[in-house]
């Protein structure tokens, strides 16, 4: 057990807190009995505050990895700790698929369950929790194996109860069948809402997935233009090559393209904020260095250590810090009803992940590239390139010690 700070992806609300990783129901069990409050943790994807417990006991499942074969109805048991990603690099060449896929491959079979996550097949398929067949949870008053016919109250209150049921220790779920690993995408451009609602209710049924963009911030004849985007899984018939590969593995990197005072550097590493070594970054090309986290599963908190000739400095990074905009932000902004953009957009001085400096907020939806500039980077718009918010078009970044 260790003492820890916890994040979400937003990195919004950290906390610290005890973090116990049992590798067994017995285990789980042990830590229950004992009536310490506590919550139970997967790979942090959430956003917000999300499987974090501030002074608590956090369990994480990331030791429950164990993945029974898939049988010849794609039907298979899996560890809570099993990630989605995992899961595909051992499915899709068997030629099965996830029956629900959100945003990103890193979230738990349990995390998915937690928040009964859902994809751009929802219209046709639901959430992550109707292919889930029988799922066992470990509570104060015991283990319990639950289905949707079993202990059915149970099974519905656990699926999108955020952890606060139990704490799951394996699942046993329904795979999709897939032929290759492809998908047949259309892609449609409308002029505005109508036209897209129009064009999903009539066909979304043809495809197996269906997401559109609608901008809600352009007025007149063209509010609510839209890109609507479709597909469907592809056939061997559809193919003049059939392959069912695995995922590429997932990298982690450290983005960092150098400031002015680190040019001319003779070398460059990643180290943690007291001190530690995380990672040697090679040159790549002139003054731009990148280095590789071997298994990493999260972004790292660093900065970067660099030495020259006259000496060695170590600088905070802007890209070592995450967002300062929640999804919230974007929401409101897209939705037109955001009354607090004056304290969001511009430039705001801001204490943010532990470092003094300035948050930068401005809506670009249609730049291809975003830029802080000043005194203070030479004017070079290479330098402190703005993360964009796809939701939103909201570019922004953090530059701390301005």
């Amino acid at each position: 057990m260790t003492r820890t700070t916890l994040y979400g992806w937003g990195r919004t609300t950290p906390s610290v807190a005890n973090l116990a990783n049992p590798d067994s129901e017995s285990a789980v069990g042990e830590q229950l009995a004992t009536g310490a409050a506590l919550i139970a943790r997967g790979l942090g994807r959430s956003y917000g505050d999300a499987a974090q417990l501030s002074g608590g006991l956090v369990l994480s499942n990331l030791a429950l990895d164990e993945m029974g074969a898939i049988n010849e109805h794609g039907v298979v048991q899996l560890g809570a700790g099993v990630s989605i990603d995992q899961l595909l690099h051992v499915s899709i060449p068997q030629g099965w698929f996830v029956p629900v896929t959100p945003g990103t491959r890193q979230v738990t079979v349990a995390g998915a369950i937690a928040a009964d996550v859902h994809g751009k097949n929802h219209h046709r398929d639901g959430s992550f929790a109707q292919h889930v067949l029988e799922m066992r949870l470990v509570t104060p008053s015991g283990t319990h194996t639950v289905s949707p016919t079993k202990d059915a109250p149970l099974f519905w209150a656990t699926a999108g109860g955020m952890g606060l049921t139990g704490f799951l220790t394996s699942a046993t779920i329904q795979m999709l069948p897939i032929e290759t690993d492809k998908v047949l995408v259309d892609t449609e451009r409308f002029a505005d809402l109508d036209g897209v609602m129009t064009a999903m209710k009539e066909r979304d049924h043809l495809y197996k997935y269906s997401v559109a963009w609608v901008d809600c911030m352009t007025r007149g004849a063209h509010m609510g233009r839209a890109i609507l985007t479709r597909a469907s899984h592809a056939t061997a018939s559809d193919l003049d090559q059939v392959t069912l590969k695995a995922p590429k593995p997932t990298k982690l990197f450290v983005p960092f393209d150098a400031p002015s005072g680190l040019l001319n550097a003779l070398s460059v590493r990643a180290i943690t904020r007291e001190g530690g070594s995380i990672a040697e970054l090679g040159r790549r090309k002139g003054d731009f260095f990148e280095g590789l986290i071997s298994g990493a599963t999260e972004r790292p908190v660093y900065r970067l250590e660099v030495t020259r000739a006259e000496g060695v400095d170590s600088y905070d990074d802007s890209y070592a810090f995450g967002p300062v905009l929640g999804p919230l932000d974007d929401h409101l902004l897209v939705e037109g009803s955001h009354k607090q953009l004056y304290r969001r957009l511009g430039a705001q001085l801001a204490r943010h992940e532990g470092a003094d400096g300035v948050a930068f907020a401005v809506w670009a939806p249609d730049a291809s590239r975003v830029s802080v500039v000043g005194d203070f980077n030479q004017w070079d718009g290479r330098k402190c390139q703005m993360r964009k918010r796809i939701d939103s078009g909201l570019w922004e970044i953090f530059i701390p010690q301005l």
